[in-house]
């Protein structure tokens, strides 16, 4: 299991099942002690999860497979070439139904970062960390699922995938800035970061926004 997301009597999982390669989403219900897969498309890999704590969905992204296996070959074929990923998919699951609501093209979703407002902020990158990326943040209308260009977020300091909003004018995020390591706020408005907790001699790995 690479994600473990509690919402009221479930757990969502993002898992992967004895002689499979691909994470698929899970929901465990609390009450029943029982599994249930969620359904996709049987060849999507799903990467990351997140919860919208304002509007109590969840958001998914995930790539095919055979795509993902593909564009890993393309980047082995000659020593030095650069990995170029596949399209990947960003998926809203609400009443445990998968609504595709976004695809890139052949770009990786970073982080997704759920707005009070019901909109979707999130980062694309042209490759893996290995190869230096360049990263665009937008914001997704999803009501339109429409797409505009939204605030540079990794020209502040280096972030990591996790991140969220904790109100419509500010971050809460985990990144890196003058070599101090930690969590920290980012206020919108004012464009001023605030470090909450430091990492000194231990790895954070991810954290959670709860309600």
């Amino acid at each position: 299991m690479n994600q473990i997301i509690p919402i009221e009597n479930n757990i969502y999982v993002l898992g992967v099942e004895k002689g499979q390669r691909s994470l698929k989403p899970y929901r465990y219900n609390i009450e029943t002690n029982k599994f249930s897969k969620i359904k996709a498309e049987e060849d999507l890999d799903f990467d990351h999860m997140v919860y919208d704590v304002f509007n109590h969905d969840l958001y998914l992204c995930a790539s095919h497979q055979k795509e993902e296996d593909q564009a890993l070959e393309d980047a082995n074929a000659g020593k030095g070439s650069k990995y170029i990923a596949p399209n990947t998919h960003i998926y809203r699951l609400k009443n445990n139904q998968l609504k595709r609501i976004y695809t890139t093209n052949r770009k990786l979703v970073y982080r997704m970062l759920p707005m009070e407002n019901g909109n979707l902020t999130f980062t694309e990158s042209d490759t893996i960390p290995a190869w230096n990326p360049q990263y665009h943040t937008y914001t997704l209308d999803t009501k339109t699922n429409k797409k505009k260009a939204g605030m540079n977020i990794d020209e502040i300091m280096d972030v990591t995938q996790y991140a969220c909003f904790s109100s419509s004018h500010q971050i809460i995020l985990l990144g890196c800035k003058d070599k101090h390591q930690g969590i920290y706020t980012y206020d919108i408005d004012s464009g001023k970061t605030e470090l909450l907790y430091e990492s000194k001699n231990e790895l954070i790995n991810s954290f959670e926004l709860l309600e």
